[in-house]
């Protein structure tokens, strides 16, 4: 019995100052990491929507309107400017959660569209990722239905399927926040 509980005691030790250290680097580099993300963020952002700082959060107030039409596809935040409005959505794809930012123009169009944090398979999924795939996006008018004027990629079908169907998503949302706002001001 002595023989077990000594290589027992020992490795729950091990295991113990293991999970303290990483704990401890944890919380070093924690505030590094958001700030990474929130640096990576604004970038995107400012991708899909030219030119169109500062943005003022509106995410409660978008989400406040109506409820997210697919189950899978949620509004992480909404951003609005004088040029439009991002929004960073969050779907599933192949490979788990994608995130994905819609830029739209308060003239009512797709500015464009990137993929932010994702864990799609390279060469397949992540193709979804390049120019040749989100470049289909731009400009398309937002009383289009998106399904119908951008093509999914060969083998990537789920994943690009998720991205059209987030895009259309932030389409519904915008659509009901510009009303809404109209309907304030009048």
């Amino acid at each position: 019995m002595r023989e077990i509980i000594k290589p027992v005691f020992t490795l729950l030790t091990i295991c113990v100052v293991i999970s303290l250290c990483v704990a401890f680097v944890f919380n070093i580099t924690e505030d590094q990491i958001l700030a990474i993300e929130k640096q990576t963020n604004e970038m995107l952002m400012e991708n899909v929507l030219k030119d169109a700082k500062p943005f003022t959060e509106v995410t409660n107030d978008v989400i406040s309107l109506r409820e997210s039409s697919l189950p899978s596809i949620k509004v992480n935040n909404a951003y609005y400017s004088d040029k439009g409005m991002v929004f960073n959505m969050n779907t599933k794809g192949y490979g788990g959660d994608v995130v994905i930012f819609v830029g739209i123009t308060i003239e009512g169009n797709v500015e464009n569209v990137q993929l932010g944090k994702n864990n799609e398979t390279p060469s397949v999924g992540k193709k979804a990722e390049e120019i040749d795939f989100t470049k289909q996006f731009e400009n398309l008018p937002v009383n289009q239905k998106i399904s119908d004027q951008v093509d999914t990629i060969s083998g990537a079908t789920i994943t690009t399927k998720s991205v059209i169907e987030a895009t259309q998503e932030a389409i519904d949302y915008f659509i009901t926040y510009t009303s809404q706002m109209k309907g304030s001001e009048q």
